[in-house]
């Protein structure tokens, strides 16, 4: 099990993976978006649906250059599939996916 240092990420990602779960995922799947969405929550300590393009474009540059693409297109998807999921709006209105959806994100 994960341990995060805030609860309620605890609970948000116990919930992810619920979701995923019930959406008959694979458990290989299960396992690399629970921790793509893992990887997002410690990046940026906050909820998912606070960041704005700009957070992802940061996160995602960042990531492009640490990891492999394999990693940044998983972790693209887990957070589409995030965002649909946990549809609270942020400041601007839009959902997560919202923004993964926007022109001028990078498709990869």
């Amino acid at each position: 099990m994960v341990h995060f240092k805030n609860p309620t990420f605890a609970e948000l990602h116990e919930r992810f993976k619920r979701e995923i779960k019930l959406q008959g995922k694979s458990p290989k799947t299960i396992d690399s978006y629970a921790r793509s969405l893992r990887r997002l929550l410690t990046y940026f300590d906050c909820h998912p649906s606070e960041l704005t393009q700009d957070d992802l474009k940061l996160y995602f540059e960042d990531l492009v250059s640490s990891r492999s693409w394999s990693v940044v297109r998983v972790d693209r998807w887990a957070s589409a599939f995030s965002g649909s999921e946990f549809s609270k709006k942020n400041g601007t209105g839009r959902t997560l996916s919202d923004h993964l959806k926007s022109k001028n994100f990078p498709t990869f």
